[in-house]
């Protein structure tokens, strides 16, 4: 028993080395993120479990015109994109570099005529980098993107931003389980910090909440449990359409209090 706790402690003390490491190292924590979702087939792994809800609400969208999107890693979302025929253009976003080739190589092989342009950064980067286009999007997308982003709260306004008079904010973010779910809730919180390290994900916040909180002409949600994924305490997930009431544009002279500190906290977070 001495020997099986004492193997127990050094394991664990070796795994807490591991964490530090790879949180303080920017590099290491994106790198580990590729081997996860692109190497190891995790990311693969979700979109087989999850792929007819995302073409469902992507359809439930009616894609049309130029849309964001903030999926990225190995193509969530530009790979379902492609089949929506009122597209004209399609800009991926994407702030690890270890993901572009991936995204790069989708783009060269394309089976779509809208065109597809792969920016590498944030999306306070690419906002910041083309004034001009904020409030010009008729949707922004994101899967899985809302959970690696910072704080939900002012990321959804960001995305507001990027949004036209009438444009639709097209969602499936794996959120905290419902309080009633005490054991998922429990198991997510043991989950986070090996997630929010090795991952990039925050598998812990209330993006539910935070959508509905910072104003929308309508918003239409639905919360929904994968079980395929619970023992990744990836689920439970939440899925939607969200209209945009009004442009929120002028990122830089025309912009808020509340709007320039967003972005100053996700310049520093995303």
């Amino acid at each position: 028993l001495p020997l099986l706790l004492g193997t127990a402690a050094v394991v664990v003390s070796l795994f807490a080395v591991l964490l530090r490491l790879v949180h303080a190292n920017e590099r290491l924590q994106n790198l580990s993120s590729r081997i996860i979702f692109g190497t190891m087939g995790l990311g693969r792994r979700i979109d087989l479990v999850l792929h007819k809800r995302i073409k469902k609400v992507l359809r439930d969208g009616s894609l049309t015109g130029r849309v964001l999107d903030l999926s990225g890693g190995i193509g969530a979302g530009l790979k379902y994109l492609q089949e929506a025929s009122g597209i004209t253009e399609i800009v991926c976003i994407e702030r690890n570099r270890h993901f572009l080739d991936d995204l790069k190589e989708m783009e060269a092989r394309k089976s779509t005529s809208a065109k597809i342009g792969i920016f590498s950064g944030s999306l306070p980067d690419y906002l910041t980098a083309n004034p001009r286009l904020v409030g010009s999007f008729d949707a922004v997308i994101c899967i899985h993107s809302i959970c690696s982003m910072g704080r939900a709260r002012p990321v959804a306004k960001l995305i507001q931003m990027a949004l036209k008079k009438g444009g639709k904010l097209i969602f499936m973010e794996n959120v905290v389980a419902k309080p009633h779910r005490e054991r998922l809730r429990t198991f997510q919180r043991l989950c986070k910090v090996p997630w929010l390290v090795f991952g990039g994900w925050d598998i812990c916040k209330d993006t539910g909440s935070a959508l509905k909180d910072v104003g929308w002409k309508s918003i239409k949600m639905e919360y929904f449990e994968a079980k395929e994924l619970r023992y990744l305490a990836i689920s439970p997930h939440i899925s939607g359409v969200a209209v945009a009431a009004e442009s929120k544009g002028g990122l830089h002279k025309d912009a808020d209090v509340t709007y320039r500190n967003a972005m100053n906290r996700l310049s520093r977070r995303t």
